[in-house]
């Protein structure tokens, strides 16, 4: 998955794409950002540590283009007693 953001006068500033896993959890994302005498590619990746009962993930690490870990995310799902139809 992907997109392009372009200036007023249709020159492209920046793409930008991201890469996901079977889970349909972000593994890459890479943003390209152009000037007028460069471009610029910073690529950051996810790693998944934890995932609760229900398979949603409960720890991501980030990971920057030089492979140094800059973030850990950690969630709590709380989820809602399934009512019982009588």
């Amino acid at each position: 998955m992907g997109f392009t953001a372009k200036d007023s006068l249709g020159k492209v500033k920046s793409t930008s794409s991201a890469k996901y896993n079977d889970k349909g959890e972000q593994v890459e994302f890479s943003n390209t950002t152009i000037t007028k005498d460069s471009a610029t590619t910073k690529v950051t990746k996810y790693t998944y540590e934890a995932h609760d009962d229900k398979g949603n993930w409960t720890q991501r690490t980030e990971w920057n283009d030089k492979g140094k870990a800059t973030k850990i995310s950690k969630r709590v799902y709380t989820y809602r007693k399934e009512e019982t139809k009588k």
